[in-house]
């Protein structure tokens, strides 16, 4: 069953919502630089904290963690580019 905020989400709202969170990124670790092992692993703690808001029935605080891993995984991508 979806949560309040997620009624009425669309393509443009998750989006948005990715982007919002890379620039908080940006913000409080500045460019980041890593190995794929290292992204990688950042990627999985992500992972970890969407299954934990899973198992608590946390949907609202699942949508936000899943914002995190799509935003490691943007990083991710930019840092490639930049290699």
């Amino acid at each position: 069953m979806p949560s309040e905020d997620r009624v009425g989400m669309n393509e443009l709202d998750v989006y948005t919502r990715i982007v919002t969170e890379r620039e908080r990124q940006n913000k409080l670790w500045g460019e980041q630089a890593h190995t794929d092992d290292a992204w990688l692993r950042i990627v999985i703690e992500e992972l970890g904290e969407v299954a934990s808001a899973l198992r608590n029935d946390d949907h609202s605080g699942a949508d936000r963690e899943l914002v995190h891993v799509a935003a490691v995984v943007v990083a991710w991508m930019e840092d490639r580019d930049k290699q």
